[in-house]
């Protein structure tokens, strides 16, 4: 378990996703580690964690079904890798109960 300080540290987690645009080899997120001490605060990780994702894969403009499709498989496998590098049990059962 984590110590009352290290819960209350900022955590940055860098990845290197081949799921990325082009223009994207790695990402970084930092994130309060007391949020995931509530199931809400877990929630709202989530949701910016996604947030995130989506802004990464996503590209402006008119796109095809296939880029799209594309852009949607991005997205879904970068929040496995953000939930899986967390690796928090409240934060993995908010992943699993969304998908």
């Amino acid at each position: 378990p984590l110590s009352w300080a290290e819960r209350n540290e900022k955590s940055t987690a860098e990845f290197s996703a081949a799921a990325l645009p082009a223009n994207a080899d790695e990402v970084s997120f930092t994130f309060n580690n007391s949020q995931l001490d509530t199931a809400a605060g877990a929630r709202i990780l989530y949701k910016n964690l996604t947030a995130r994702a989506d802004r990464l894969c996503t590209t402006p403009g008119r796109r095809t079904l296939a880029q799209k499709s594309a852009e949607e498989k991005c997205t879904e496998n970068l929040v496995e890798d953000f939930v899986s590098a967390i690796d928090n049990p409240r934060l993995s059962q908010i992943h699993a109960a969304a998908n």
